[in-house]
């Protein structure tokens, strides 16, 4: 199978920048429990994404034949309450406003997606049916600073054997704030 070439733009708050990046192949399996394994990420390949001049978040990312893979590390709920979220293109249709086939995914004390919209909290639930963020963030301790995150490529409409290049962005939010 080919790698898969995507767009990325990492956008903190109104800012945003665009590059190519490589998802990489890696068929290691990824249990998505918020604890990170070696031997679940060593192939993958990594971002960051700045917070303020001392913190930032790391995001880790890969994919097998079936599904993407994402790893958000640093200061989340330690720092300001950050809660993770990807959004894709799947069909890399691109334009000003949000349309169907562009998906956001957001990880907090749920797990929330919309098709065709940003921050539409409508659809959120503690555990989603066909894509899977964990752990969700609960008061108190332990922090949540790391969540992982797995999106099945035919949720986002993308299809590996047929296509090979997304638009995507990785972000962190602070719902009461950001």
């Amino acid at each position: 199978m080919k790698s898969i070439i995507t767009v990325l733009t990492c956008c903190v708050s109104f800012s945003a920048a665009a590059q190519h990046i490589e998802f990489p192949l890696d068929m290691a399996a990824v249990t998505i429990d918020g604890v990170l394994q070696q031997s679940e990420w060593q192939n993958a390949k990594k971002t960051m994404i700045g917070i303020n001049a001392t913190d930032s978040v790391q995001v880790m990312y890969k994919h097998d034949n079936n599904a993407m893979y994402f790893a958000f590390t640093g200061k989340l709920e330690s720092a300001m309450a950050l809660f993770p979220e990807v959004l894709i293109d799947g069909e890399h249709k691109g334009g000003t406003s949000w349309v169907s086939g562009q998906w956001w995914f957001h990880v907090s004390a749920t797990d929330c997606e919309n098709n065709g919209g940003y921050g539409v909290y409508t659809n959120c639930q503690a555990t989603q049916p066909d894509w899977v963020g964990a752990p969700n963030f609960s008061p108190g301790a332990p922090m949540t600073d790391t969540v992982e995150i797995k999106i099945p490529f035919a949720k986002t409409g993308f299809n590996p054997a047929t296509m090979d290049t997304m638009g995507i962005a990785f972000m962190v939010t602070n719902t009461a704030s950001i």
